[in-house]
């Protein structure tokens, strides 16, 4: 199979990156796994830029990072949608934000780079603004004008989330995971999940309360698109493609992925022990045919296609059957806890997506197989 496929491997520390790439990761996407939607430092996308050059193959490799919302480039509405101060705030914020970042991935390893943009919570109008706006400004520059540029979309099932949000082990994830506001009248009291010490660190802002809500799952709808999920993602794609984005990635939400709602809809889904409350089936928003159907669209629109969403070892072999699939792109399926040597078996067993690491046993699970 003539193709360049490749996997991409979020990590966040050089020893994260020595374990990508030896386990068979082409691109190393540079993301913080303690932020709900990884933002991470420019100073520290160097040093990983630097330590991939320490560990690089032969083999090209690539890097990327993420733009987005915990980088301020918008608030977001009671609604959940994003709002604008002021006319192109987001698109302006966006550009200065990817220029930053592809300045910090440099050329050194690769001299084509990828911004990958956060575009949940924005409109059709507003998505095609803030592409053509990096696009235009990342070109302009002789250091970053071979960055390629891919817009993240989340895929949601809110029917999933609404019956899982209540789930004791999802709130305390997304608690910790800082996905919450102070509200008198939340359902949630900080008190009933932290000590007194920790409900001190998490009350945002100085609030008085202890009550907060957790940050919810925004229909389409409310963000201007109309119809179902695939004509939805058809209008997304045009839009990447007319606004100069090179490829578009499907993924899920921090609070999907806590609630154990991935991309793919699989027969080997089954429960999985939460570490607190009862198990949760794992479940999936796309078949395998509705993934085909859109890589198979996007190089009709002419850009890549990434599927991304809590992936497992078990969807890949499924996945990479889908020929028009340029990428995929893991952080939890490709990590497990590792213990301290000589540590008693078992222990941290069940922690939390943060806490684990990337280790190269896991990530040669999901290798394309024309690359094993």
């Amino acid at each position: 199979m003539k193709q360049n496929r490749r996997l991409l491997i979020s990590i966040f520390t050089p020893g994260e990156v020595r374990e990508a790439l030896i386990g068979g990761a082409r691109i190393i996407d540079c993301e913080d796994p303690r932020t709900s939607l990884g933002n991470i430092s420019p100073h520290t996308i160097m040093e990983l830029s630097e330590s991939v050059l320490a560990y690089k193959t032969s083999l090209h490799v690539q890097i990327s990072t993420n733009i987005g919302e915990e980088q301020l480039l918008f608030d977001r509405g009671a609604s959940g949608v994003a709002v604008q101060k002021f006319e192109h705030e987001i698109a302006g914020k966006a550009a200065q934000a990817a220029l930053g970042v592809a300045t910090a991935m440099g050329t050194k390893v690769h001299p084509v780079n990828i911004i990958k943009i956060g575009i949940d919570a924005m409109g059709p109008d507003l998505i095609e603004e803030v592409i053509e706006e990096i696009v235009r400004t990342v070109r302009r520059s002789d250091w970053t004008n071979h960055s390629q540029v891919v817009p993240v979309f989340f895929v949601r099932d809110l029917q999933l989330w609404a019956a899982r949000h209540t789930h004791p082990g999802v709130i305390k994830e997304l608690l910790e995971l800082g996905e919450y506001y102070p509200d008198p009248q939340g359902p949630i009291d900080l008190q009933d999940y932290f000590s007194a010490a920790g409900v001190a660190r998490r009350q945002l802002g100085g609030y008085a309360t202890t009550r907060v809500s957790l940050n919810q799952i925004v229909s389409y709808a409310e963000l201007g698109f109309p119809g179902d999920q695939r004509q939805v993602l058809k209008q997304l794609v045009k839009t990447c493609a007319q606004a100069g984005a090179n490829g578009l990635m499907l993924d899920t939400s921090i609070q999907s992925k806590v609630a154990k709602i991935g991309l793919l809809k699989h027969a080997s889904n089954t429960q999985e022990v939460m570490p607190v409350g009862p198990p949760i089936k794992r479940e999936g928003i796309l078949t395998l045919d509705e993934c085909r159907w859109f890589c198979d669209y996007c190089h009709w629109a002419g850009i890549e296609s990434y599927l991304a969403g809590s992936l497992l070892p078990e969807h890949a072999a499924s996945v990479w059957q889908i020929e028009s699939l340029d990428s995929i792109a893991v952080r939890g399926g490709a990590s497990e806890t590792v213990t301290e040597p000589g540590a008693a078996p078992g222990q941290n067993e069940h922690a939390a997506r943060h806490q684990k690491r990337i280790t190269r046993r896991r990530v040669e699970l999901f290798v394309p197989p024309e690359q094993r």
